[in-house]
């Protein structure tokens, strides 16, 4: 059973939570779920979703991570599940036999199911973690930032996820409680963070980037408000931004990196060990290396068993136990970490791989400018030459960022062509859109714009 307080906002959940896990269990029960059977929970709204999990949990079924999935009918044909677990219409968490054959095979030691982001292999998969991997992740990640029994944990992202797993993990090692803000207005957060006295804060990016413009505005400094780690998952915020946090609150933004496939985490900045810019030190008993062109290979106990799909779990990809990322990356003399960009990104430019990614957080730290996309452009002679696009002050010209970036990224990196937006275009899953930067680049920096 859940063994910590769950908030949303100050209101507590966690005595409803507990009646509505043992209401599913007895549905669960009526239609035969039990041991080993697969269950796909298809609920996103992070209370539900517990239940279901923790209902799932106690019967030692294994749950899969569907969360908000489009084509429902078509992912419950790709992972063969036994049960689904849904949102009726009134909101009620309802449990449904499925009549889909074909067999199954998946090894005895499977936790649970997730679904990945798509960033390693390209497309969404199913990942298979296993019972030691989580209890490795759990303990080592808990060893890393010294967590303590009965302190409070905000979280802004989806439970379901690899990230949100992460942290229930680390709640239950723990005995800490979940606070879910009820929304994410400024105002709203630091009035929960007081009442409720977070201690820490896992989110993205994006909170921080409209959170630090609301204390700048407000001059409302923070530092004395408590909290003594704020996590940050999926990109890396610009230096500049992050020596005003620290500021604004007297507390880094502690970058780590994981991936679906790796349990997830595998380096981590703590309070008391971190390097502004870089993704921190690997978990202990976590193994990394780099092959011949920079790309980040891992190892560790919490290495996914394989993919998931047809009722068969895939472990090809893996060689020798050592998980190929896509990520190429770099570590210093003291054993930091620093991700450069994936490897499927890379642009050649005068036979030099440069990545994208590193060539933005670059630019990133000029004062005054808010977001970069780099993209190549095709050239004749030189394989391709370098457009950035910026967001950022009017004022700002490309000598400016040309003197900037001299001394700190070598000639073959640095950007041919600069283009001032708004805004950079954005897809669906709010990343940027390069494909559409790509072909405005083309059209005004094409191959007649050369000299």
């Amino acid at each position: 059973m859940i063994n910590y307080e769950v908030f949303v906002g100050s209101t507590s959940y966690t005595g409803f939570i507990k009646q509505e896990i043992q209401q599913l269990m007895f549905s669960m029960n009526r239609l035969g779920v039990s041991e080993g059977h697969l269950v796909a929970i298809a609920i996103h709204e992070p209370i539900s979703w517990l239940i279901a999990y923790y209902a799932c949990k106690e019967l030692e079924a294994v749950p899969i991570m569907l969360g908000k999935v489009a084509e429902l009918d078509k992912q419950l044909e790709i992972v063969r599940a036994d049960y689904v677990c849904y949102m009726s219409d009134h909101y009620r968490i309802q449990i449904e036999r499925l009549s889909l054959v074909g067999e199954k095979n998946i090894p005895s030691n499977t936790a649970l199911i997730c679904r990945t982001s798509g960033s390693t292999v390209g497309i969404p998969k199913y990942v298979v973690w296993s019972k030691e991997g989580i209890e490795y992740q759990k303990r080592e990640t808990t060893r890393v930032f010294e967590y303590k029994e009965g302190e409070r944990l905000l979280f802004t992202l989806p439970l379901w996820g690899a990230y949100g797993l992460s942290i229930v993990g680390i709640l239950e090692q723990n005995g800490m409680d979940l606070v879910i803000p009820a929304n994410l207005r400024p105002r709203s957060i630091l009035t929960v963070l007081q009442k409720q006295g977070v201690r820490w804060v896992e989110s993205a990016p994006f909170f921080y980037q409209s959170m630090l413009p609301y204390l700048l505005k407000e001059r409302r400094g923070i530092v004395d408000i408590g909290v003594k780690g704020w996590g940050c998952g999926g990109d890396l915020l610009p230096y500049a931004f992050v020596q005003q946090w620290v500021k604004m609150t007297g507390v880094p933004i502690l970058d780590g990196y994981g991936l679906t496939e790796a349990g997830p985490n595998v380096l981590l900045n703590s309070p008391y060990d971190y390097r502004y810019g870089t993704v921190g030190k690997p978990l202990v008993g976590t193994e990394i290396c780099f092959s011949e062109d920079r790309e980040l290979w891992v190892r560790s106990p919490s290495i996914m068993l394989g993919y998931y799909a047809d009722g068969q779990v895939d472990a090809s990809m893996l060689k020798d136990g050592w998980l190929l990322t896509g990520d190429m990356a770099m570590r210093d003399e003291q054993g930091y970490v620093t991700i450069l960009g994936r490897k499927k990104n890379i642009i050649i430019v005068n036979g030099y791989n440069v990545s994208p990614e590193y060539v933005e957080r670059t630019i990133r730290e000029y004062d005054g400018i808010r977001d970069v996309a780099v993209v190549g452009i095709p050239h004749p002679t030189r394989g391709n030459r370098l457009c950035a696009f910026v967001v950022g002050d009017k004022s700002i010209t490309k000598r400016d960022i040309d003197l900037f970036i001299k001394d700190r990224i070598e000639e073959p990196s640095r950007p041919s062509f600069y283009e001032m937006l708004p805004d950079l275009p954005v897809l669906a899953n709010g990343k940027t859109d390069r494909k559409q930067l790509q072909a405005i680049a083309e059209v005004r920096f094409g191959q007649g714009s050369f000299v």
